[in-house]
């Protein structure tokens, strides 16, 4: 036999438990921020014809930034020669790797060679959709 369920009434705002939200670190400033001086943009500008995007190589050129450093100038300066339109060199983004194991794709199964959503009659007006017999429109 099972034993009656009891219920509980709900609890007052000032018997309810405290919430376990986790608490912040305060935000603190380490060091002071350091605007990049006219020589180290130019060395950067000049890198960035040199060794494209390869940041290791542009840190090891410009000697004073860090690789996140020159990253997040590169991006501000990208930004800034888009929206001027004036022409200056921006290197292209890097192809993105193949994946050695890459998704399978689904099989092409219709006569017309489209991959449609669902079964007969997916296609809409038209036909398309299923393929069998009948499905396609005959001219007059």
């Amino acid at each position: 036999m099972s034993q009656p369920q009891q219920h509980n009434p709900p609890l007052q705002p000032e018997q309810q438990q405290p919430s376990k939200k986790k608490v912040r670190k305060p935000y603190t400033i380490t060091k002071q921020r350091e605007s990049w001086t006219g020589q180290e943009h130019d060395k950067f500008l000049e890198a960035l014809k040199l060794f494209e995007r390869d940041w290791k190589r542009i840190e090891k050129h410009i000697g004073t930034k860090t690789v996140i450093q020159i990253r997040s100038h590169a991006q501000k300066y990208f930004l800034k020669v888009q929206k001027s339109g004036n022409g200056e060199h921006v290197p292209p983004p890097r192809p993105k790797k193949k994946s050695k194991e890459p998704y399978p794709h689904k099989e092409v199964t219709s006569t017309t060679g489209h991959r449609g959503k669902g079964g007969a009659g997916a296609g809409g007006a038209g036909g398309g959709g299923g393929g069998g017999a009948g499905s396609r429109m005959q001219p007059d």
